[in-house]
């Protein structure tokens, strides 16, 4: 348990938390029309023990959005491994359906929370005796954070505003577009009754200014919610959510990125809304299963139980971009030897190189394979971003989780500057983010306006070694053969890519935070006005030009259960 917890934390932590299990594991249950049970009773001085439940499904997304929903981008995928994960390629190569595991997790935490806040606020209006106003605003602007969620992901989704107590309740869908403006206009309506102070007392509350920083994020993608255009972004009110944000005072850059992320994360002045984990008090948050491998058990000498299974891995193209000076590629990522608690090298122990020395490589020949040669034991950058501690509880995690923080804002405001063609104004914030990543080479910290106006630097096109009569061929050097896209393929190169290197600078700052890179692959164009989103091929992950994987699918069983629903435009 964290040491500097305090007493306001540790009550928020102890508010019925689900028990969370791995990327694989279901995590809460669809709920339209009832709470999930709470085994704290509330008492009438202590507000928070009122609300505390509906913040309960945020553990849920976060995890789910940071396993299973990272794995559908250019940065992060789970190829097939010798020991199994034979699904999450329809994340990667983007043929997802109504049945596919990981789909339906943030829809069900979303909906939970939703039924939460609803049923609450009902709760807190039956109340009487006591002025509940703030704390009903807040559950206001917590539920339409969840929409938002939803609006970001599945678009048209059955929409609430009401308990009622009825399970046969069934509510009806609305618009992504419609969506979108009923998520503005709670949030602006809940904005003059949120809390203004940033301290250990309102660590984990839905803030104004987490407040802001959503509103600033729904108008920087506003274009492709409502329009399905992301040039049509509101783009100065988003850059004036951003300004008040900063004019505050209440948030700045930690001194090194590695810093939010650590294990001691908590109260990190660039947490703007925080999702508080704890081994004890809160648990659930299980990266260290999913992103390495079973040897690892013993490097970091973890505890608990459950396991490690090496499912993630960084895309070899994203890792290329890195400038070798950046601290990011170095702290964010864990490749080559890879030695025990006791600093011994440790051997390869599954696959067809079981018995070899245990070196990371950034390098995987395919997403899909038989035999799990597609992507051995030893390929691969692992994800390192959260800080993995000695002796950790691998499926429950000490690190505090911000879906929103502070260098967020400050890549939003650039942004806006750029695309309000003031480049030179952006590229100062842009440079004031990368300083902290370059200290070894200051001067590559600066960042021109020219220069992000350019096309990225990464080398977007299908690289994939081809297996021939079951084996993948290699040179006369020992190098792997690859297929790769032409040069001149219009899913090839980033130079096409309008603002490149300005999404390139976010691809850096915001890597396996789920939170980003799908939205601003679909946000950002190639000059032929198609979103990268659908226009670029990565890996053995090959563009497929279909404006229908913007959203994902509603899953079968919500069509079952509501009949109201109706299936995303391009699934069955």
């Amino acid at each position: 348990m964290k040491s500097n917890k305090n007493i306001v934390s540790a009550l928020l932590l102890s508010v019925c938390f689900l028990i969370l299990g791995t990327a694989c594991t279901k995590l809460d249950d669809r709920v339209y029309s009832e709470i999930v049970a709470s085994k704290y009773e509330p008492t009438p001085l202590d507000g928070l023990a009122k609300i505390g439940s509906a913040y309960t499904p945020y553990k849920g997304l976060m995890v789910r959005m940071l396993l299973g929903m990272n794995w559908d981008n250019d940065q992060c995928f789970c190829p097939v491994k010798p020991w199994g994960w034979t699904y999450p390629y329809q994340l990667f190569n983007h043929n997802y359906n109504s049945t596919s595991p990981e789909v339906d997790g943030p829809w069900n935490s979303c909906y939970s929370g939703i039924t939460a806040c609803n049923r609450t606020i009902s709760e807190l209006q039956q109340d009487t005796e006591t002025d509940n106003t703030d704390l009903i605003k807040e559950l206001e602007a917590l539920r339409s954070s969840y929409y938002y969620w939803l609006c970001d992901l599945y678009g048209n989704v059955a929409w609430s505003d009401t308990y009622y107590g009825d399970s046969t309740y069934l509510p009806k869908q609305i618009r992504r577009d419609s969506l979108a403006m009923k998520v503005e206009k709670g949030l602006l309506d809940a904005a003059p009754y949120l809390y203004t102070e940033v301290s250990k007392k309102t660590y984990g509350r839905f803030t104004k200014w987490a407040d802001y920083a959503l509103l600033a994020k729904l108008y920087l993608n506003w274009g492709v919610f409502v329009y399905g255009d992301g040039d049509k972004g509101r783009w100065q009110e988003c850059l004036n959510y951003c300004d008040s944000i900063i004019n505050s005072g209440n948030f700045g850059l930690t001194s090194t990125q590695k810093e939010i992320f650590s294990v001691k994360n908590d109260f990190s002045r660039e947490a703007i809304f925080a999702v508080v984990f704890d081994e004890k008090m809160a648990k659930g948050l299980s990266l260290f299963e999913t992103n390495m491998n079973g040897q690892h058990v013993d490097t970091y000498q973890k505890t608990g139980s459950g396991w490690a299974n090496g499912g993630s891995i960084m895309v070899p193209q994203f890792i290329d971009t890195f400038d070798p000076d950046d601290s990011r590629l170095r702290s964010n990522h864990i490749y080559g030897p890879q030695y025990d608690h006791l600093g011994n090298l440790m051997k390869c122990g599954l696959g067809s190189i079981a018995g070899e020395d245990f070196v990371i490589l950034n390098e995987v020949l395919s997403c899909e394979g038989s035999s799990g040669d597609n992507c051995t034991e030893n390929m691969g950058y692992r994800l390192g971003k959260w800080e993995y501690e000695m002796g950790l509880d691998g499926s429950n995690m000490n690190n505090d989780v911000f879906p929103l923080r502070y260098a967020d804002v400050l890549m939003m405001k650039a942004e806006c500057l750029l695309r309000l063609n003031k480049a030179d104004e952006a590229a100062e914030i842009v440079t004031s983010v990368r300083r902290r990543s370059f200290t070894s080479a200051s001067e590559k910290a600066t960042v021109t306006g020219a220069q992000l106006l350019e096309g990225s630097c990464y080398a977007y096109g299908v690289k994939e070694c081809i297996p021939k009569r079951g084996k993948y061929p290699k040179d006369n050097d020992g190098n792997w053969i690859y297929t790769m896209s032409n040069p001149g393929d219009i899913d090839a190169g980033g130079e096409d890519i309008v603002f490149g290197r300005f999404l390139d600078e976010l691809g850096w700052e915001f890597e396996q935070e789920a939170f980003h890179r799908r939205d601003d692959l679909i946000r950002f164009k190639t000059t032929q006005g198609e979103p990268v989103w659908t226009a670029k091929s990565w890996s053995s992950h090959k563009a497929t030009h279909n404006m229908d994987k913007i959203l994902y699918p509603i899953m079968m069983k919500e069509l079952q259960a509501n009949p109201n629903l109706k299936q995303n435009k391009g699934y069955e």
